[in-house]
Formats: C-alpha cells, structure tokens, sequence
C-alpha cells in the first residue's frame, strides 16, 4: 500500500527534533476581507536545519499537509459557525505487516516550499452575526517524518503557525446588497429550502438560497459596485489555465466550449463560437472597469488571470500577453502561473537532434 495512503493513520505523540527545524511563515501577516469571500494566503514551509529531512510521500506537496483551524476573537469568541463533521479513519497495521517505506522524497536543508490556501472567515456563519473586526487564525502544517526504513518509523510533526484577519464592515454598495439579499430566506419562495440562521456569508454570491436568476440580476445590475460582484463575475469567467489558453486554436477551443458535437452543423458551430467569444469579451470589460473601482479586490491576480485568459479566447493574444506581464508583476498564485508561463516563452527552442544516419 502507498505511504501516502499510509501515514495519515498513524497517530503519534511527540514532535521530536524535527518540529524545532521545521519554519512556517504565512503572509499577508494581516488578511483583509469582507465577511464570506474567499483569500488566498500563502505558506512558506522551510527546513531550517542542517540536515535533509525525509518526507514519506511521493513529493513534498503531497507529503506537507495544511489544515486549517478555527478563528478567535480578543475576547475568546470562536468563528465555529459550521460544525464539519469529517470522517477520521483510524487504521492500525498488524505488527507483523510493519513492511518497508515505499515513497520518500528529500526535504533539503535549506529548502523553501510555497503553498497556496483557500481561507474564507465567516463562510458558515449566518449573515446576522456581525462579524467586523480582528480575528485571530491558526494555519497547522503536518508532514510524515521517515526516520527508519519501514512504516513504524513515520514520526507526526505538526507546527502550529498564527496569522490575523481583519474582517472590514459592510458599506455603500456591500451593505446594499446584503440588505437587499437578506429578504430571500423569508420570502414564500418554493426554491429556497432554508430560512433565517441557515443563510449563510457565504450564499451571497452562490446561487443556493437565491435564485440564480436573481443573484446576477442584482450584482450585474443594481448593484455592480458591490465587492461581491466581483465574486460573481469570477464564477462567468472562462476558468482555464494561461498555459492552455495562450496555445489555443480552433480545436481546442471547440473543445472549451463542447462545440465538438456531431450534431452540430458547420453554420452551428461558428454562432456557438461567436457567443462565446461575445460572451467573454463582455467579461473582459466588465472585468476591467470592476478592478477600476476596486483596486483591493483580494483576489484581483485571479481576476486577471481570468482577463488575459478571455483575451486569448477572442483572438487578441498581443492584449493578453501585455495583461500577463501585468499579472506577473503581481503576488500570488496566479502570477507565480504567469511568471513561469513568460519564463517558459522567452526560453529559446530546443535544437532539432538529427535523424541518425544507417
């Protein structure tokens, strides 16, 4: 069986040495966010000792696992809205099935991983908890130490790394629109299955208590200057990585938009092509105004992104690729994508080998 399937059963007590080798630093330090919205932080994990480690798992980002705990206010109130219920597997091997590590891959001494987390304070907590002001978040790392040769000798490091979110109050268009949003729950509505406290941060923008319908009709047009309409102009985007779409031709994006059916008449195919490329050059638009109004939008790298990705989709890939130097000038995920994918542009081609000779 896979250490990586492994390992997670295996329940120890005691850091060891290794805990005081391990360094976890997250940034931003300080995460500002409306309540409900997803924020990407980052996590640097470094060995800071002066030997390797090793790690049983097939790579490192497989083998470091990041689990996210509770919030807690200065005044010891918890953000535990949402009670997840996971499912914990507690598997003890036989004695006599103690077999020999399969998967380990070297930490190097020195060496910096960079991960990426999904952090969304207040998603489960209903909307009319107040939720404004500073809260403190833990980020735990854990990683399965191989200090033998067979499964009994995974040792359980886990650090513990703290970082602050400061939830900002609703104003102007925000506080509009969640009033507005706020009377679906009670409405004698077929479609809305959960009333008062089960309305959740989170629901503002996903079409589950509100229609669909709804949804965009208010933060497309009513209130298109509310940060959570940036959200839901993020769920219209084409969602494909740079790399796939900067390579793009006719095929491949008949196979973006399922234009590849044989039913589809030659006349068909074109309109379908034509309404997509309408339908993101549209998003292209109202994407760009948006990041005008809202230059602190948390996940501005994925909405440009999203941008250069439409822009080679409508056939402008000199805009697209003047938008991903932008991005790649920025911080986060998606200009880590960025700066690889201009990187990998500027290599130059690989030499031709020459066919051998009989």
């Amino acid at each position: 069986m896979k250490i990586k399937m492994m390992f997670v059963v295996l329940i120890l007590t005691g850091l060891g040495i290794y805990a005081q080798d391990i360094r976890v630093e997250v940034s931003p330090g300080l995460v500002k966010c409306l309540p409900g919205v997803p924020v990407d932080i980052v996590i640097n994990v470094t060995n800071a000792g002066k030997e390797d480690i090793w790690i049983a798992a097939e790579s490192l980002s497989e083998g470091i696992r990041i689990k996210k705990n509770s919030y807690a206010g200065d005044n010891g109130e918890t953000m535990n809205c949402y009670y997840p219920s996971p499912i914990t597997v507690k598997i003890v091997p036989p004695t006599d099935c103690d077999g020999p590590i399969k998967d380990v891959i070297r930490f190097k001494a020195g060496e910096t991983i960079k991960m990426y987390e999904l952090v969304c304070p207040g998603c489960h907590c209903p909307v009319s908890r107040d939720l404004t002001g500073l809260w403190k978040g833990e980020i735990e790392v854990t990683m399965p130490i191989a200090e033998g040769v067979t499964i009994s000798g995974i040792k359980k490091t886990v650090i513990v790394k703290e970082y602050m979110v400061e939830i900002q109050k609703l104003e102007e268009d925000d506080l509009a629109y969640l009033n507005a949003a706020k009377v679906w729950p009670n409405k004698p509505d077929p479609k809305v299955y959960y009333k008062g406290d089960y309305f959740y941060w989170k629901e503002l923008f996903r079409p589950n208590i509100i229609p669909k319908e709804e949804i965009e009709r208010m933060l497309n047009q009513e209130y298109a200057g509310s940060t959570y309409a940036g959200y839901q102009m993020l769920r219209h985007s084409p969602g494909d990585s740079l790399k796939y779409a900067s390579k793009i031709d006719e095929i491949k994006f008949d196979m973006h938009i399922n234009n590849n059916n044989k039913l589809f008449s030659a006349a068909e195919k074109e309109e379908r092509r034509k309404a997509a490329k309408l339908r993101y050059s549209d998003f292209v638009n109202k994407a760009r105004s948006f990041l005008v109004t809202h230059s602190d939008f948390p996940q501005e790298d994925l909405m440009r992104n999203a941008i250069a990705v439409a822009l080679f989709y409508t056939d402008k890939p000199q805009e697209a690729w003047m938008e991903v130097e932008t991005l790649a000038m920025m911080e986060g995920r998606f200009a880590d994508d960025a700066k690889a994918l201009l990187a990998e542009r500027c290599q130059p081609p690989s030499p031709k080998k020459n066919p051998p000779i009989d």
